[in-house]
């Protein structure tokens, strides 16, 4: 059973939290007087210890080492929301180990096993599990049972402001997060599935640069043959016709139907093409 003192009772006074952070501390076996002392610092400054989430994004990110690991424990026993800036912009190398015992361990417990449901492995499961859904659950400051579709876009959207400030991109917090969306419905939290994180072209779109007096033609055999062959097989022939459609332009850009095509009388229109569609694939 987890301690009492995990939870943030309120109000709760600075005393009260410095003492659940002695006892945070005395159960992990570390800590010093450094860290103690950072704790009673902190304190006195932000009593309210919210209000430090006001301050500058690179003022929050300043805090020391000694301060730090006061900081994690705040965001883990739910007594500080410290912004989706901060969350991805600091790393967070000990969290699993700050997360024992703490009110947010049985949330991600269920998380990671619902995702093992799925096929995860216990890596990725754990990766999505603290990347992205610890840092929900910390900001929002809600059960995992409460999180909405907005709380993904809204760390998404931190993701996309940290980019334009830092040029730093998120392809990876993107990945999880949609692996995030499709465990969260699967347990039932959220209404809607995750949608593919690629969406296919549409066989139009593949043969965007074919002539449009043959694009239909195109278009239309390539229709055909789903009913025939795998989709791996149909979009091969398009990535080909594609090609060819491409050499049609530009041996013939006036071209009008298939009918105008004649068979080449040697391999010459065969090598030209083929070299054609080396040029195109290496670019």
């Amino acid at each position: 059973m987890r301690p009492a003192h995990d939870y943030a009772p309120e109000p709760e006074s600075p005393a009260d939290i410095y003492a659940a952070y002695l006892v945070h501390l005395k159960r992990r076996r570390r800590g010093n007087t450094a860290y103690t002392q950072a704790a009673r610092s902190f304190l006195r400054r932000w009593p309210q210890v919210q209000q430090w989430a006001d301050l500058p994004l690179d003022t929050r990110l300043a805090a020391n080492c000694s301060t730090r690991p006061f900081i994690t424990f705040l965001m883990v026993s739910r007594r500080l929301q410290p912004g989706y800036d901060y969350l991805l912009n600091r790393k967070l190398a000990s969290l699993w180990h700050e997360l024992t015992d703490s009110c947010l361990e049985p949330d991600l417990n269920q998380f990671i096993s619902a995702a093992l449901e799925l096929g995860f492995t216990q890596r990725v499961a754990s990766a999505i599990g603290s990347q992205i859904i610890a840092r929900l659950l910390i900001q929002t400051g809600r059960p995992l049972a409460d999180l909405r579709e907005s709380d993904l876009q809204d760390l998404l959207n931190a993701c996309d402001i940290r980019q334009m400030r830092t040029g730093r991109g998120a392809r990876h917090y993107r990945s999880t997060t949609h692996s995030a969306r499709q465990t969260l419905f699967h347990l039932g939290i959220l209404d809607s599935e995750a949608q593919p994180a690629v969406t296919p072209l549409t066989l139009d779109e593949r043969m965007a640069d074919v002539p449009a007096t043959l694009r239909p033609a195109f278009v239309a055999y390539l229709q055909r043959k789903r009913a025939t062959c795998v989709a791996k097989t149909v979009s091969s022939l398009a990535t080909r016709l594609a090609h060819f459609g491409r050499y049609l332009t530009a041996i013939d850009p006036d071209i009008a139907s298939l009918s105008a095509l004649d068979r080449a009388p040697t391999h010459r229109t065969v090598h030209r093409f083929t070299d054609h569609h080396r040029q195109h694939r290496h670019r």
